[in-house]
């Protein structure tokens, strides 16, 4: 009787080469739709509400935030039914294993690291601290504590992490794996699953640092959030494409935000910039 040669251990212990489902028919065009959506409703909402007579700022600040991300995640929702397999799992890898914790703790640790590192480079660039942090909170007590607890650390970062790390990354690799036309046979290339892979946490790395610009009032505040928010989405981008889901890109997405929240709800704008 004879045996199989023995493989070396590098080919045994070797990931399966992803394939995309062929129930996700979703793609770039879904993806670029929801980055329209996503700026239409965060930008064009944000500026139509300072002129709705008699809204108070700071309630207004919550529900708009309530409002908006509940919206993008109805797209989500009716482009998984409609155009994917209609599982926000299967779709976007919305799920979560216990490892997801520690991986998110760390994460969030060295991406803040990495803000505090980039806050100083922007600082000796321009000879100037930021005039303002990322976060901006109304004035009034209660309703920056709800919004800072409920939609900057909570809600913001599951939606976020859902659109640009299950929508848009997987979309870019799905359309770099299959090829002009979706032709390409299945499983793709060694090397066309690393450009597929790379391309697309570039790209959603990207996108998230572009989203966050309406945050920058500063030459300072441009460079470091920039820096900062393409580091921490290509971070969590890398996380999602070695586990397959997005939980620990959530996780870590929660602390960084809610470290900010806390640092500027206990100490005010002057430390909070400095995060």
């Amino acid at each position: 009787m004879s045996y199989p040669a023995p493989q070396p251990e590098s080919v045994v212990n070797a990931p399966a080469p992803y394939v995309p489902p062929a129930a996700a028919r979703w793609g770039i065009l879904e993806a670029g739709i929801g980055l329209v959506v996503l700026i239409v409703v965060l930008f064009g909402g944000a500026t139509v509400t300072t002129f709705i007579p008699g809204l108070d700022p700071n309630s207004g600040q919550f529900w708009f935030g309530v409002i908006a991300y509940g919206l993008i995640v109805v797209y989500l929702v009716i482009v998984s039914f409609t155009r994917g397999q209609r599982s926000l799992v299967k779709d976007f890898g919305l799920r979560f294993r216990w490892i997801d914790l520690p991986l998110g703790f760390g994460i969030a640790f060295v991406a803040r690291i990495l803000s505090a590192i980039f806050v100083l480079v922007a600082t000796g660039f321009t000879g100037t601290l930021p005039e303002g942090g990322n976060v901006q909170l109304g004035d009034d007590r209660l309703w920056a504590v709800l919004y800072g607890a409920l939609i900057g650390s909570l809600l913001a970062p599951l939606v976020e992490e859902l659109f640009f790390r299950g929508l848009v990354l997987r979309a870019v690799r799905h359309a770099v794996l299959r090829g002009p036309g979706r032709l390409r046979a299945q499983p793709a290339a060694s090397d066309v699953q690393k450009w597929a892979a790379g391309i697309a946490a570039f790209v959603s790395a990207a996108l998230f640092a572009a989203l966050h610009f309406n945050s920058a009032f500063d030459t300072t505040l441009i460079i470091a959030l920039t820096l900062s928010t393409f580091a921490f989405g290509l971070l969590n981008a890398i996380v999602t494409l070695r586990t397959g889901r997005m939980g620990a890109a959530i996780i870590a997405h929660v602390l960084f935000n809610g470290f900010a929240i806390a640092v500027l709800l206990a100490f005010g704008d002057e430390l909070a910039k400095l995060t």
